[in-house]
Formats: C-alpha cells, structure tokens, sequence
C-alpha cells in the first residue's frame, strides 16, 4: 500500500523596512531608511507523515440511542367512555431501552351511561389490502357517510417495503369496531413530514406513505368505469335494470325503496358511465344511493319515514331534561334544499305568452268567414255566438297556408305577421345577418346582432269557420271571452 502524507507549508521570508523623517526649518525632508533582514530567511516548511499500513475506508459514525426491532403502533383516542371503568391500554415496547418500564395510559370517565350496567364494545382494529395484513400502520380514517353515495378511507403507514407491495385496484378490508369496511386502492401518495423544532432549530424529517381507498361502488363511475353506449327501447323493472348495471362490476343491489317501470324509450346511455345510468333511474323520484360497508349498493328513499307519516312514526331516541345533559344549549340554522312546490306550464321553452287572433271576411250580407290562429298550437277550442237559432256556425277545419312578409329587423329581432310553422324561404334585402330563427309566435331572431330587412316565405295555419248570422244586422261571435 502507498504512503498517505499530508504536507504543510508556511511562507515566512518577509522584509521589514523602516523610515525615519526630521523636518528642520525650511530644509528639505530628510529621510533615511531602515532595513532589518532576518538572517536571509528562506521559505520555511513543516512536514507531517503519517503511515497507514492497510488502511480501512474512513466512516462517519451514526450513534443510535436504541434500535427498533418492530413496529410502532397508534392508539385510539376516545373522548368519553360509556364503561364504568377505567379502560387500560398498554403498549408492548418490542426493543431494548434501558432502564425503562412499559409505558401505559388510562382514560378517566367522569360520567355514567344512565342505562344500568356497562356496554361493552369489542375494540378490534385491523387493515389488510391484497389479502395481505399491514403491520405499519400510523393513522387510519375510515367510515360511512350517510350523506355520500360511495365511502373512502385513508390510511397512512410508515413501511417502505409494504407501500412496495400495494398497487392500484387492490381490495382493501378495514375492521374497526367489529365492523368490516370493504374498498379498492384509488391512490398512492409518498413523501416527508417535519417533526417538532426544538429551540436549536433542529427538524426531524420522516418519511410516509398514504393509501387513498374508495367503496367497491366507485368503480361504477369515472374515472374508474368504461362509458356505456345503450338502449332500453322495451323499459323495464328500475330495480332489474339496476342490477344490471352494477352487475358490471359484481356489485350486489338491494333496493329498499318500492319498484317501478322504467318508461319504453325513455333510458338511454350515451357515453355514460353505470353510475350515471343509475342516477338518472334514481333522480327523477329523489332516491338516495348509499353504500353499505360491505361495499353493498343500497337503494333507499331519501328519508326513512315518508313525511305523510311522521306525524305516526316512532322516535328513535328520547331525550329527557333529567338525562344528565349541561344547561348550555346551541341553536343553529341548516337550511336544506327540500322541494314542496312544483310549478306546471305548457311552454316551457318558449317564454311568450298563449294567444288567439281573430280575423273576419266577409262572404256575403248574411255569411262571413272567420279564421282563429293559436300559440301554442291545440286546436279544440269552440266558437260560440250570442244571436238565436237562426244563427248556425260550421267548423270547416284546419287550413295551411303560404305567406310571405317583409320583415324589419331591428337589433337582431322582428316577426312576421301569422304564426309560423315552417320556413320553406328567407332573403336579406340589405345587411346580411348570416341565417334567422322563427318561433311558433312568429318572432325572428337573426344569427348576427343588427339591423336590416328580410323578405320570409313561411308556413301557417288556422281554424276556419263559416258563419250563417240569418237575419241578424249585428253579430257577436267569441272563443273564451275573444270576440269578432
């Protein structure tokens, strides 16, 4: 092996050098210069050798207070306890600290259950995913949400050889409480977190690992479910036709509220995922989807009891003022969205109001024509008279005709004079517009906003009758109140 030395090198050689001025009267400066040399010193050098005979790598050392041979457990905290005792949880410590004792801790319960005796819950805690159990788990938060359709749940462990094995799609089980909680690996996520910072400004950085699981039920929606493309031309059971659409993802159905038909052609999936199939089963009747932990899709009506019945229904719980309850009350406002009016109108696309014209023609001095026009288009309406029996009114049906109207467009808009029903012809006699709409009204909108002329040939229709007013100078005829 080479020798290892390190040289060390001081350059010293220096020169001092000194002057001394007298000044006398107006005589000049006189300066003499003083020069002390250091016995023609040369550079000056130090060497340092240090043999190493077979060398070992130099190290940096990382001193240890104790070695963790398991892993680290959190505990469940519980901010009342319904036991009549103090409930004890200790902690098994799987490495060597000396001097040390087990640690434990105690929860203090300052109040009774008012039922008589304990209530006793078996406290199990318990996380597999890919049918493997996952021993480094630091945080877990996991339930149900009456108010969502499908459940999550995230789980934070501290094994980067367990986070290795875990891949999306996985089957996650969560018992706690004794409750089995079923969901699929949607998310993985690692990284740092800073522990505490002591007055040295000293950080601890540790690494974790974060599972973000959904219900079974989310693989009916995206991003997780193919889109569907599909006819129910014939209708059908609501509650069949649900499962087979969570039968894509051997979901099982149970539907609690009462079952109804599905309307011929009126389910269709357009690129839709099953879930928004279902919804659109489910929304019309305000049914509510949940999720069971068992990952079961339920069905439900949106309230337990129907409010028709409330009025019957038994509460679930009593409370009662000598229950052991504080002074101290809370009142809140949670405003809900809960429909009870429902508003009905026959046009619903088209904001104009209904109407009816009359127009009379003479025929002869004891005969006219008379031609009602309607919006929106029914036609069962009755012309009635006011004269006597001499009188006689005859239907002579729906007539279509062929008008043509030059229009004046003003800021975009204008109508032609009859109820349209088709456009067969339309020309921009001045500034074109591009193209026009024309509604049952008779209102034009154009595509452009401006002003202009357009000569419209257009399709129109009414209700003609032939009026017989015998020896009547003077008649009235008249539809709801309308007359001519």
């Amino acid at each position: 092996m080479a020798t290892l030395q390190k040289g060390l090198s001081c350059g010293w050689s220096h020169t001092i050098n000194s002057g001394l001025g007298m000044q006398f009267g107006s005589a000049g400066v006189i300066q003499q210069p003083l020069n002390i040399f250091w016995r023609q010193s040369r550079q000056l050098k130090s060497g340092s050798k240090q043999l190493w005979a077979e060398a070992p790598v130099l190290q940096l050392g990382l001193t240890a207070q104790w070695r963790m041979f398991g892993a680290i457990r959190s505990g469940l905290k519980q901010k009342w306890s319904v036991l009549q005792g103090a409930i004890q949880s200790g902690i098994v410590q799987q490495w060597s600290v000396k001097s040390t004792s087990p640690l434990s801790s105690a929860i203090n319960q300052f109040w009774d259950s008012p039922q008589a005796g304990a209530v006793l819950a078996n406290m199990i805690f318990y996380v597999e995913i890919g049918g493997v159990s996952i021993q480094s788990v630091t945080d877990c938060q996991a339930g149900l949400n009456i108010a969502e359709a499908f459940n999550t749940a995230t789980i934070t462990i501290s094994s980067r050889a367990e986070f290795g094995t875990i891949a999306l799609g996985h089957t996650v089980t969560i018992v706690q409480f004794g409750v089995e909680f079923k969901y699929f690996v949607a998310g993985r996520d690692s990284g740092w977190t800073v522990s505490g910072s002591g007055d040295s400004g000293s950080k601890k950085y540790i690494e974790e690992f974060v599972i973000r699981c959904e219900s079974e039920t989310a693989a009916l929606h995206r991003p997780h479910a193919a889109d569907l493309n599909k006819e129910w031309t014939s209708g059908g059971s609501a509650e069949q036709i649900i499962i087979e659409l969570a039968a894509v993802e051997n979901i099982t159905v149970d539907c609690q509220a009462d079952d109804f038909l599905v309307p011929p052609d009126f389910l269709t999936a357009e690129n839709n995922t099953p879930w928004e199939v279902i919804q659109k089963i489910t929304g019309p009747l305000r049914l509510a989807e949940q999720t069971s932990p068992d990952g079961t899709l339920v069905i439900r009506e949106s309230f337990p009891d129907r409010p028709g019945a409330w009025g019957k229904t038994q509460p679930f719980y009593l409370l009662s003022a000598d229950g052991g309850f504080s002074k101290y009350t809370e009142q809140f406002n949670d405003d809900q969205i809960i429909y009870n009016m429902v508003t009905v109108a026959d046009s619903a696309d088209d904001q104009t109001q209904d109407s009816l014209t009359i127009e009379a023609e003479d025929i002869s001095s004891t005969q006219k024509r008379i031609r009602v026009w309607e919006v929106p288009w029914i036609g069962d309406f009755v012309l009635e008279h006011s004269g006597g029996s001499l009188v006689s009114i005859i239907r002579e049906g729906v007539t279509q005709a062929e008008l043509t109207d030059i229009v004046e467009i003003v800021d975009g808009t204008g109508s032609v004079s009859k109820p349209c029903y088709a456009v067969s012809l339309f020309s921009f006699l001045k500034n074109n517009l591009t193209g026009l709409a024309v509604k049952e009204s008779g209102d034009v909108t154009t595509t452009v906003n401006g002003n202009t002329l357009v000569e419209i040939t257009y399709t129109t229709k009414y209700q003609e009758f032939i009026v017989n007013k015998g020896e009547y100078d003077k008649l009235q005829v008249y539809i709801n109140g309308m007359q001519a």
